[in-house]
């Protein structure tokens, strides 16, 4: 998670939040202590990569508590879809959104009642291709195409 934070910081989001979903749970110990560390992460990445505002992070989430109250354009990549792929349903859309929020999985990847509840919620399941990737490798992936599609990387 703090390869995420320090490479999501330099790519440009600007927020991330934990999720405990049923096959990842944040660990509760140290949490001030790990809080803080994630925080320095993040401000010396900002600091690093000439950014102006320092992403926020909030405090752990629930996946379904997320999934409903992410704004803007709600990204759910997953290993399961098979005929959306990120690359093209960006391209479908009619206007940019102002916002995209994406839901990372744990390893071992979503459960499918998870995928279920976050269609339900207005999030799009989409493909990263053929691949299966790790956790903190999907995060910086996904963002990197994401705002790649969206014309926030020279585009």
């Amino acid at each position: 998670f703090e390869l995420v934070l320090d490479k999501g910081t330099e790519l440009g989001v600007c927020r991330f939040v934990p999720l405990m979903s049923s096959r990842a749970q944040v660990r509760t110990e140290g949490g001030t202590q790990r809080a803080a560390r994630w925080r320095r992460i993040i401000i010396e990445a900002a600091e690093q990569s000439g950014r102006g505002r320092v992403p926020a992070i909030d405090p752990p989430s629930l996946f379904e508590d997320a999934v409903r109250s992410a704004p803007g354009l709600r990204l759910l990549p997953w290993e399961g879809e098979r005929s959306q792929g990120l690359r093209s349903y960006l391209r479908s859309l009619g206007d940019r959104p102002l916002a995209a929020s994406l839901f990372i999985g744990p390893e071992g990847g979503f459960a499918e009642d998870e995928v279920r509840l976050a269609r339900e919620a207005g999030c799009v399941p989409i493909s990263l291709g053929p691949r299966i990737l790790r956790s903190e490798t999907a995060g910086i992936v996904a963002a990197a195409l994401v705002m790649h599609e969206l014309g926030e990387m020279g585009g």
